[in-house]
């Protein structure tokens, strides 16, 4: 089985080269005029969905991602009592619950980098 726009592109300019994908200029998905479909590789894919945004994923982070465990409030804490060295990363794992890696990357702002 083939996607339409693959075989209507087929039909009007011949087989489609291994390795390439099939894009459209009108930005339609479904459409299957060949007049507005061409040949990409699949950089030149993401890279026609982005310029166009057409994306749609969200990035999730701190509490609007669905694993989350800790709070906004929490980060600012653990950052504040290491800083204060109040607590070491083994400590505030034990007490938040966490891998003792998790927090180094907390702490160094590999993750929940959006709070200040």
């Amino acid at each position: 089985m083939y996607p339409s726009h693959r075989v209507a592109y087929a039909l009007h300019h011949g087989l489609v080269p291994e390795g390439q994908c099939v894009l459209h200029h009108c930005d339609n998905p479904p459409c299957c005029n060949p007049k507005h479909l061409f040949l990409g590789t699949r950089v030149d894919n993401m890279a026609d969905m982005n310029a166009k945004g057409r994306h749609n994923y969200r990035t999730h982070r701190g509490t609007d991602h669905g694993n989350a465990k800790l709070t906004d409030g929490d980060v600012r804490e653990m950052r504040r009592a290491y800083a204060a060295k109040e607590a070491t990363q083994w400590g505030l794992a034990h007490r938040f619950g966490l891998k003792q890696a998790t927090v180094w990357a907390i702490l160094h702002r590999k993750t929940w980098q959006h709070v200040p």
